[in-house]
């Protein structure tokens, strides 16, 4: 019985690593960021100007469109899961155990207001430098 739960972890650890490593960003020994999805070349500025033309619904939904059979939402949403994604990829890779010790704890509205804010600030900086600079912020106020 024992034998079977840390057979359990290891394949759960397996599978941890291999997403982490097909989602998350790495750097190359040119010191190159390898990074998917709209975080890896858009600016900042393009981020600040998407978030501009959102279009909120009550309960904080947001807008879709329906067009040949397929779903499509604003720009600005796609920025804001895909900012999201980074930082609970960032918590699994970084973070401490599974117990949410030394975890970024943030809500939704309140990572995008921060990173917002910032790609103000950097309108020419890429939208994944912003990302970074949020996730060194919170775990400096952690220390």
């Amino acid at each position: 019985m024992r034998f079977t739960g840390r057979l359990t972890m290891r394949r759960f650890n397996s599978w941890t690593t291999a997403a982490l490593l097909l989602c998350s960003p790495y750097v190359d020994a040119a010191n190159t960021w390898h990074v998917v999805g709209v975080g890896s070349t858009a600016s900042c500025g393009a981020f600040v100007k998407a978030e501009e033309a959102v279009s909120s619904l009550p309960g904080g939904e947001a807008k879709t469109m329906t067009w040949e059979g397929k779903t499509w939402i604003e720009h600005g949403i796609a920025f804001e899961q895909w900012l999201l994604g980074f930082v609970s990829a960032a918590n699994l890779a970084l973070g401490g155990g599974m117990d949410g010790s030394k975890q970024i704890e943030v809500d939704g509205p309140g990572t995008i207001g921060w990173v917002k804010h910032y790609c103000e600030e950097h309108a020419d900086e890429k939208f994944v430098e912003a990302a970074v600079a949020f996730l060194a912020h919170q775990r400096q106020k952690m220390k």
